[in-house]
């Protein structure tokens, strides 16, 4: 949307009306959140849902590290000052989860840099779909224990 010039901004989930709560999903908890689990997860997912089963799957990561001047424009053009309120208050959260972000935002603001990691597959389905709908991207950031692998 931006580079369409379309206007951005964020949806946060209100509560539920009933006042119950979620806490994270449980395979935060399963897992260390470490480089190594990352790796195998990302490649072992793109390996499962491969296009073509003759060719062999590819997979390149690449980490982004930005700082000062670039780091500023990214905030800016994310919109950070809109999102900080609600990371804000997720670290508040006396549990892992709400540990690793108070950790992320303390790098961030300490050291004044981002670590973007971003993960390329080749040959794999990919995270496709729209946000809200039944793609395979909404069942991994939207939508708990949905895979919708193929295999």
């Amino acid at each position: 949307d931006t580079l369409a010039g379309l206007p951005i901004s964020w949806y946060h989930r209100p509560g539920h009306a009933d006042g119950g709560r979620e806490f994270g999903n449980a395979a935060a908890f399963a897992f260390e959140a470490d480089v190594g689990v990352l790796a195998r997860e990302a490649t072992q997912n793109s390996l499962d849902d491969r296009l073509d089963l003759a060719p062999p799957g590819r997979v390149r990561s690449t980490l982004h590290e930005l700082s000062g001047e670039a780091l500023a424009r990214f905030r800016d053009e994310i919109r950070w000052d809109d999102l900080l309120p609600h990371y804000e208050a997720a670290a508040q959260q006396d549990q892992k989860v709400g540990r690793m972000i108070a950790a992320g935002l303390s790098d961030m603001y300490d050291r004044d840099r981002l670590v973007l990691l971003r993960i390329d597959d080749y040959n794999a389905s990919g995270l496709t779909g729209d946000d809200y709908e039944t793609g395979r991207f909404a069942a991994v950031v939207r939508r708990q224990l949905d895979s919708q692998k193929s295999m």
